[in-house]
């Protein structure tokens, strides 16, 4: 079994919903990768699973998962199911302005309330990107339906029931 799909195994349930006590642990573990990250202004990674699973604290299986967590936001982004274990290479950039778009959109309020985003915006861009992210998914509100009784949108001055809402 490959370390993504040991994973997904520990991460899910069998019928497909997180498994509440693994992510209870994990969130901590990955808190704490973030504020490494963030202190250090890490922005490549290169190397083995097993050797940035160890520079930040996690197991080899909880650092496929950390990078699955991160893989839309990273350059390029990685191919998890084929790593079969901790000795196989990965190579990727991490753009923070879209990771930290990415833990509002999620509402990790964990992650994008750490100090040590300091390091890397200050309060402004951060707040700009907090209010960019959120106004992304805004869904306009459609146009009110106009009753039978209504003016006509046309302008004729006629009930819409007689005039463009009328029954051919």
């Amino acid at each position: 079994m490959g370390l993504y799909e040991n994973w997904a195994k520990r991460a899910y349930t069998p019928d497909g919903r997180p498994n509440e006590r693994h992510w209870k642990a994990y969130r901590s573990q990955e808190r704490e990768a973030f504020r490494r990250i963030l202190a250090e202004r890490t922005e490549r990674f290169e190397g083995t699973i097993a050797a940035l699973a160890e520079k930040y604290g996690l197991s080899e299986t909880a650092m496929i998962g950390f990078i699955d967590g991160v893989n839309e936001v990273i350059d390029p982004a990685q191919e998890l199911s084929s790593i079969e274990d901790g000795g196989a290479e990965v190579s990727f950039a991490l753009d923070f302005e879209k990771l930290y778009k990415r833990m509002v959109e999620l509402k990790a309020e964990y992650l994008y309330t750490l100090p040590e985003w300091g390091n890397i915006f200050d309060g402004d861009t951060r707040a700009r990107l907090f209010a960019e992210q959120k106004s992304s998914k805004t869904v306009a509100r459609a146009e009110p339906r106009i009753g039978r009784n209504d003016p006509c949108p046309c302008g004729s001055g006629r009930k819409y029931k007689q005039c463009c809402g009328k029954a051919s």
